[in-house]
């Protein structure tokens, strides 16, 4: 090969993937799919991946089975689309919703060990 033809240049990074030194945390949040690049965030990725399939194992060992129930929520006027679920009441809906910010949320609040430890 003779020449090399650039076609489309990249523009220059918002911050280097291998910083070392502290960067903005909402610029790394505003770019996640470059922060999950750096080698901290691997090892938490790892990390937490390791913990979370040793629990797994530990409670299956013990007959536990892993049931994921549906949540709830009032309806909103934006967002994903929703699958209403009707009430007892006569014109009321609750929405099972279709959105991971939601799902994520729930998680966030409740905690995934203390739905293991309900079922114990």
């Amino acid at each position: 090969m003779d020449r090399l033809e650039v076609l489309n240049p990249a523009a220059k990074l918002p911050f280097p993937v291998d910083a070392k030194q502290g960067v903005n945390e909402e610029l790394r949040l505003a770019y996640r799919y470059l922060d999950l690049r750096r080698p901290e965030l691997q090892r938490n990725l790892r990390m937490r991946s390791q913990v979370v399939r040793t629990v797994r194992e530990l409670l299956y060992g013990e007959g536990f089975v892993e049931v994921e129930t549906p949540v709830l929520f009032k309806t909103t006027p934006e967002g994903a689309r929703e699958f209403l679920v009707p009430t007892r009441t006569p014109d009321r809906f609750y929405a099972l919703s279709q959105s991971p910010q939601q799902v994520r949320l729930g998680r966030r609040r409740r905690g995934w060990l203390a739905e293991c430890s309900a079922a114990w």
